[in-house]
C-alpha cells in the first residue's frame, strides 16, 4: 500500500476509531460491545426492499378478480363490508413546479405501471418553465387518464395541491409528490383495504432512495394508527389515500401551513376518519436529492414552524390545550399539556424486598427531589410538593419487612392499619408526606391497593416498584401531563438498568407474549426513527412506573382482586384498552432499577409470579398478549421488540 493510499484509508476510518475509543473510555467495554452488536443487528434496508419487491410483484388470483371490478368477497370477519358495485376510481393528485424532466417521466411511469387500472392522475402545474407543459402534453396525448392544468401563477404548495384536488373526480384521493414513485401494487393494496375493511383513510410504509431506486437509504416501517405518535411527528407521511367524502368534509390544504401542509392535512383527516388502516408494505418511494426535506429538514426550516402551527391548530380543533415545542430531534415535537395548580397525587411504592425499603429510607429526598424541576425551591419537596404537585406517598409491604428493615410497626398486620411512619429518623430521611401500609395476611395485594385508592381523594395515581433506584428530573410532572388527558389510560416512562433499556412500554405478540419495547438497547440512543425521543402509543405498561387517573382506575373497579400478588397491573392495562383508552410511553420520565427480576413482564415470562395469578391472567388475556402488536411493525424481528431485522 502506498503512503497516499494509507493516508486516505486512515482518514476514512479514524473518526470511527475515535468514536470507539470515546465509548470505551466513558462507558466501558460492555456498552461498546452492545453498541457494536446493535449496529450489526440494524435493518439491512436494501435486502428488505429487494425482498418486498419479490413478495409483491404480481397480484394474486383474488386480487385480479378485484382489479377487474367484480363483486369479489370482501373477506370474513366483523370488519367485512359490501364491495362497491362499480370499480373504485383513484385520483392521484400531484402539484408540479419546475419538475426535473427525468423525475417527472419516472413519476408518471410509476402510476401507469399500477396493477390496479382504475385511476386518473391530476397534475396542477405552477411552473415558470414551459418545458414541463410540453413534456406532460406529449404523455397525456397517449394516455387519457393523465389530466393536466397549467396554472396562471404559482400558488404555493398548498394552492397548487388544491388546484390538483379540484381536478379530481375519483372516489378516493392519493397524494404523490412530483419527484417520487409509487410501487406497482400500491393502488391494488389500497383497494383491498377499502373493500375488505371499509377504510376511508389509508397509509403505507415507505422507503427513501437517491438516484437509482436500488439505492435505498431508509425504510420507514410504521405502526398502525397511533394518535400520540402522530402528535409527535408526521409518521404517516407517504403513501396517504383518503375518501372523497372525507376530503369534502375537511376542505382543502391550508396555505398557512405551507412546508408542513401534508402534516396539517393528515391531522385533519385523522380527526374525521371513520376507519384508518395501515398497510405494512412499502408502497411509496421517496426520492432524496439536494433541497428535499427527505434529505435534510434543515434545508427548509420553515417546515418546523408550519408543523408546530399544524399541531397547535389540531389541539384547538380537538378541544385540548398544550404548548407545542421542537423536540431534540428535528421534525419531531413535544407537547406540554397544562396541569391544575392544585394537583394532588397518591404515589404507591410496592416494596418487594427489605433492601429496597432501606434504600428508599437512605436516599429519601435526594432521590425523590429529582421530581422537582431545575430551580424549583427545595422547600417544596419538604412540604410534600414535587414539580408543584402535592404528593402523598404510601409504601406498601409485608409486615415482617419493617422489622427486617429496623423499623417498628405501630399496629398489627392483621388489622390492616395504615400506619404513619413515626420513626423520626425515617421521616427525616424521606422528608415527604409518607406512610407505611402493612399488607394484611391473606388479603390480595390488589385488594389492599384498591382500599387505598377508594379512600383517597387525589386525582392522580402513580405506582412504583420498590426496585426503582432513581427518577429523572420532572418525571412526575410529565407522567401527570400524559395520564390526566381524558383519552389516556396508562402512562409510563423509560426503565433502565446499568445503562441498558429494560422497557419503554410493553408490546404484545413478541415470541407469543409480552416484551419491553427497545429492551436491550443502550440508553441514550434515539432508537429506530427516533422513537425513544418522543411520546409513543404502546400496548401495555406495568407498575414499575405507571400513572393513571383515579377516575379511569375506578371506572373499571380498580385492580382485579382475584389476583393475589402479581399481574393485576397488566390486567388493568388491557381492561382500560377495552374501554377505548390509549396507553403512552414518554421519554421525558426515566427510572433506573436495581433488579430486573421484579419487573412484572419478567415474572410473567419466567413464571416466577404466583401460579394461580399466572393461570388466571392467561385464561383472560392469553390470546390478547399473543396477538401482533399494533405499534410494532410485522417487518421487524418478532422474537424481541428492538425494532431490528428478522
Amino acid at each position: 500500500m502506498t503512503r497516499t493510499a494509507f493516508t486516505a484509508q486512515w482518514q476514512k476510518i479514524s473518526p470511527a476509531l475515535s468514536r470507539v475509543g470515546s465509548i470505551l473510555a466513558s462507558q466501558g467495554p460492555r456498552i461498546l460491545y452492545l453498541k457494536l452488536l446493535n449496529r450489526w443487528r440494524r435493518v439491512d434496508y436494501r435486502r428488505m426492499f429487494a425482498a418486498s419487491l419479490q413478495d409483491s410483484s404480481l397480484p394474486t388470483a383474488g386480487e385480479e378478480k378485484e382489479l377487474a371490478g367484480t363483486s369479489a368477497s370482501a373477506g370474513a370477519g366483523p370488519e367485512s363490508v359490501t364491495p362497491p358495485a362499480q370499480p373504485l376510481l383513484f385520483s392521484i393528485i400531484v402539484p408540479l413546479y419546475n419538475t426535473q424532466s427525468d423525475h417527472l417521466t419516472a413519476m408518471i411511469a410509476s402510476v401507469q405501471a399500477q396493477t390496479y387500472p382504475h385511476w386518473q392522475i391530476c397534475l396542477a402545474d405552477g411552473s415558470d418553465q414551459d418545458r414541463v407543459q410540453a413534456q406532460v402534453s406529449l404523455m397525456a396525448a397517449a394516455d387519457n387518464r393523465i389530466s393536466y392544468q397549467r396554472l396562471t401563477q404559482n400558488q404555493g404548495i398548498s394552492g397548487n395541491t388544491n388546484a390538483a384536488l379540484a381536478m379530481a373526480s375519483g372516489d378516493y384521493i392519493a397524494l404523490l409528490d412530483h419527484d417520487d414513485l409509487l410501487a406497482p401494487q400500491a393502488l391494488a393494496k389500497v383497494h383491498q383495504a377499502i373493500v375488505n375493511q371499509g377504510a376511508d383513510l389509508i397509509y403505507s410504509d415507505e422507503m427513501n432512495f437517491s438516484g437509482d431506486i436500488s439505492q435505498v437509504s431508509l425504510i420507514h416501517f410504521k405502526p398502525d394508527f397511533a394518535p400520540d405518535n402522530l402528535r409527535s411527528n408526521n409518521y404517516i407521511c407517504h403513501l396517504t389515500v383518503f375518501s372523497r367524502a372525507l376530503s369534502d368534509t375537511i376542505g382543502g390544504f391550508d396555505p398557512a401551513c405551507d412546508g408542513s401542509q401534508d402534516y396539517d392535512y393528515i391531522l385533519r383527516l385523522s380527526e374525521q376518519a371513520r376507519k384508518i388502516v395501515h398497510i405494512p408494505q412499502i408502497l411509496y418511494y421517496w426520492r432524496i436529492h439536494s433541497g428535499s426535506v427527505a434529505s435534510d429538514i434543515s434545508v427548509k426550516p420553515y417546515c418546523l414552524d408550519a408543523a408546530r402551527l399544524a399541531l397547535s391548530n389540531h389541539l384547538q380543533r380537538t378541544g385540548q390545550s398544550g404548548q407545542v415545542e421542537n423536540n431534540t430531534i428535528l421534525s419531531t415535537y413535544r407537547i406540554r399539556y397544562p396541569l391544575a395548580q392544585d394537583l394532588r397525587a397518591l404515589i404507591v411504592v410496592h416494596i418487594h424486598h427489605p433492601r429496597d425499603l432501606r434504600h428508599w429510607q437512605r436516599l429519601g429526598v435526594s432521590m425523590l427531589g429529582a421530581a422537582t424541576q431545575p430551580g424549583e425551591p427545595a422547600t417544596q419537596a419538604r412540604q410534600g410538593k414535587l414539580a408543584g404537585i402535592s404528593t402523598r406517598w404510601v409504601f406498601l409491604m409485608a409486615a415482617d419487612y419493617l422489622d427486617r428493615a429496623g423499623e417498628k410497626t405501630a399496629g398489627q398486620a392483621g388489622q390492616g392499619q395504615l400506619d404513619r411512619w413515626h420513626s423520626a429518623s425515617a421521616r427525616t430521611a424521606v422528608g415527604l408526606d409518607s406512610a407505611v401500609v402493612a399488607l394484611i395476611q391473606g388479603e390480595p395485594v390488589s385488594a389492599s391497593i384498591n382500599r387505598l385508592v377508594r379512600a383517597a381523594a387525589e386525582p392522580l395515581l402513580v405506582f412504583l416498584n420498590g426496585t426503582v433506584r432513581s427518577l429523572s428530573s420532572g418525571w412526575l410532572e410529565e407522567l401527570a401531563q400524559q395520564a390526566l388527558r381524558p383519552e389516556i389510560g396508562l402512562a409510563t416512562g423509560k426503565i433502565t438498568q446499568r445503562d441498558l433499556i429494560c422497557q419503554a412500554g410493553l408490546a404484545t405478540g413478541i415470541a407469543g407474549s409480552l416484551s419491553g419495547y427497545h429492551a436491550g438497547r443502550v440508553d441514550g440512543e434515539p432508537g429506530y426513527m427516533a422513537r425513544l425521543t418522543y411520546v409513543n402509543n404502546i400496548s401495555a405498561a406495568d407498575q414499575t412506573v405507571m400513572a393513571v387517573s383515579r377516575a379511569h382506575f375506578l371506572s373499571v373497579d380498580g385492580f382485579d382482586e382475584r389476583y393475589q400478588s402479581d399481574l393485576f397491573d397488566l390486567d388493568l392495562a388491557f381492561r382500560l384498552s377495552q374501554q377505548g383508552l390509549h396507553h403512552v410511553f414518554t421519554p421525558y420520565a426515566t427510572a433506573t432499577i436495581r433488579d430486573t427480576r421484579q419487573l412484572t413482564v419478567e415474572r410473567l415470562k419466567h413464571r416466577t409470579c404466583d401460579p394461580a395469578d399466572h393461570t388466571l391472567f392467561h385464561s383472560l388475556w392469553g390470546k390478547t398478549i399473543a396477538q401482533p402488536d399494533p405499534f410494532y411493525n410485522p417487518n421487524f424481528n418478532q422474537t424481541h421488540a428492538r425494532f431490528d431485522q428478522r
